[in-house]
């Protein structure tokens, strides 16, 4: 995928990598979820160009479930904590 976008106030497009499904571990039980890889830029930030990686259910509500980042300083790594369907 594709998608224009900036970072660090500069234009570029935006590629995702799709890297197939993967059953994660949540506080809500284990989870089958779609894998993406978020290009990202090597530069003082990051080392490679796959060092953003984003779960989302494999399910219709697409619901992301965890993100990681592994910067040069420090991995940040950020979980679903709670989350409310929206009614029908």
């Amino acid at each position: 995928i594709r998608l224009k976008t900036f970072f660090v106030d500069t234009p570029w497009d935006l590629n995702i990598r799709y890297a197939g499904k993967e059953a994660i571990k949540t506080e809500y039980g284990t989870v089958t979820c779609y894998k993406f890889f978020p290009q990202t830029m090597v530069s003082h930030y990051f080392k490679t160009t796959e060092d953003i990686t984003i779960w989302v259910t494999a399910n219709k509500s697409l619901i992301p479930v965890k993100f990681e980042a592994r910067m040069k300083v420090a991995t940040f790594t950020a979980d679903l904590q709670n989350y409310v369907l929206p009614k029908k």
